[in-house]
């Protein structure tokens, strides 16, 4: 397993991530979320930010299942490069 920093949003919010070669997803705590520990994201602060559908989605990851909402945002490998405008 690796994991290391990716950077989130206009803002460039710096998360360090587990990277899972198996997943398409990135999956990270959004500023609802109750129970979560550390960093959380507030998409609303990210002028790139754009909501995909109004319902919560769910993904299934081995034993754990994650609940939330889609969005799209820039994510960056490094502060400001190496970026994907629409991930």
């Amino acid at each position: 397993m690796f994991h290391g920093p990716l950077f989130f949003g206009s803002q460039q919010e710096e998360f360090d991530v587990i990277y899972d070669t198996g997943s398409d997803w990135v999956s990270i705590e959004g500023k609802n979320c109750t129970n979560c520990k550390g960093n959380t994201f507030d998409s609303s602060k990210s002028s790139s930010s754009k909501q995909v559908g109004k319902s919560v989605s769910a993904r299934q990851y081995g034993s754990a299942l994650l609940l939330g909402t889609e969005f799209t945002d820039k994510v960056c490998l490094y502060k400001f490069t190496e970026c994907v405008d629409d991930f």
